[in-house]
């Protein structure tokens, strides 16, 4: 069975993460050694933040109804400026609605998602801004970014409810788009943040066999299409527009997106034309990222690769024992400098000069043009941290728990 022709997600893998999210604990951040001091640590229990805690389904539940899964169970960091960062999460629903009469309970339950706006530098609330949410249609970002804020270039995006909505870093409204509220929606933004690329498709459908839940996009007999638009993150203006299968875009550049296709990652631009980045091992089952429209990473197993968009690898990180840790995250600087790596440790190792002691975290920075690494943070804690990069890419922060470190990554 074609997998991108239904969207099949398999339930073994959808329960892994749904039983790792419930091992989330109270990060132990006094365990810390051998890593750079934070230029500022904010505590965020000040503000009555918790970490989100998944509602307590039972294995049979998720089984039966995959849906239950589609909320967002973690918080999130992001830069929106060099000296401004956001964390937000949205509030958790028990889905598990008792219908009456054979009909689902009228209104729904209320979604919503809360914002925390942060000096950086004096470690300041600056807002607290709460928007009204709908249900998830996916776990997967590459087909809803319901929920989510977006940073652009002078700003921010806002996904949520039926909007799509621009915002000045002094949270300002300056624009907004009305979204079919039966379609499923996906925002993606280009490295520089100038240009963002908007996929709207039917929204997959849930259905149980056997005690198994799936999604399905479509049936057997038809090729479902997406149509995807990269927009001016400045104007809304249309630019350039393509149909594609729904979430094929893994990232995108101002005029092109790459994804995985059966045993490649292949680039697709907006006139139709697409080519094969790589197809041997291990690029092949990398996932993309566009650092600048013509050098993309590729995240392997191993490490990374970083290569041209014809193809040409430029360099790479690749580590032989890689049964020794788990890539949780990688992440790019808005403007596409710098990147970092989210790895957990499952014994002492040292990846690229840093060592990490057994069942810690590390992120690790590297700069594009130096093609090296730049900087790195090691740190215990019990739940995987969220990290973000500075536009620029000379700060990071990560969320651990309930606290957010910031680091001024030294200059060249």
């Amino acid at each position: 069975m074609n997998l991108r022709v239904h969207r099949v997600t398999m339930i073994a893998l959808t329960l892994g993460m749904f039983l790792e999210t419930l091992t989330l604990g109270t990060p132990n951040l006094a365990a810390q050694k051998a890593t750079p001091f934070p230029e500022r640590q904010i505590d965020l229990t000040a503000l009555n933040f918790k970490q989100p805690q998944a509602p307590n389904y039972k294995n049979g539940e998720v089984f039966s109804n995959l849906s239950l899964l589609f909320q967002d169970v973690h918080a999130h960091v992001e830069f929106i400026v060099a000296k401004e960062l956001v964390v937000y999460f949205s509030d958790l629903v028990d889905e598990r609605v008792t219908a009456q009469k054979g009909q689902p309970p009228t209104p729904p339950p209320p979604h919503t998602m809360e914002a925390l706006f942060l000096d950086v530098e004096n470690g300041n609330l600056i807002s607290h801004q709460v928007w009204q949410t709908r249900e998830r249609r996916f776990f997967n970002t590459r087909y809803d970014t319901q929920a989510r804020i977006m940073p652009v270039r002078d700003g921010f995006l806002v996904h949520a409810n039926n909007t799509l909505s621009l915002y000045t870093p002094d949270l300002q409204k300056k624009r907004e788009i009305q979204l079919d509220p039966s379609l499923e929606y996906a925002a993606m933004v280009a490295p520089r943040g100038e240009v963002f690329f908007l996929e709207q498709s039917n929204p997959g459908v849930v259905s149980s066999s056997g005690g198994v839940s799936m999604v399905v996009n479509g049936d057997s007999e038809h090729w479902p299409v997406a149509h995807g638009e990269w927009r001016s993150s400045e104007t809304f203006e249309k630019v350039r527009s393509i149909d594609l299968f729904p979430g094929s875009a893994e990232s995108v550049s101002t005029d092109a997106f790459a994804g995985e296709w059966y045993k490649c990652i292949d680039v697709e631009r907006a006139d139709a034309t697409r080519t094969h980045l790589c197809c041997g091992d291990p690029c092949r089952y990398g996932l993309p990222m566009f650092l600048t429209s013509d050098q993309i990473l590729a995240e392997i197993r191993s490490g990374f690769q970083v290569l041209s968009s014809g193809g040409e690898l430029l360099w790479e990180r690749q580590n032989a024992d890689w049964s020794s840790y788990d890539i949780y995250d990688y992440m790019r600087s808005l403007e596409g400098s710098r990147f970092a790596m989210l790895i957990l440790a499952y014994r002492k190792l040292t990846l690229d000069d840093t060592l990490i002691p057994k069942r810690w975290f590390a992120v690790l920075v590297y700069d594009r043009s130096r093609r090296s690494k730049v900087f790195s943070v090691v740190l215990k804690s019990e739940n995987a941290p969220a990290i973000a990069l500075s536009p620029s890419g000379d700060r990071l922060a990560i969320l651990s728990g309930t606290t957010v470190l910031s680091y001024r990554i030294p200059p060249d």
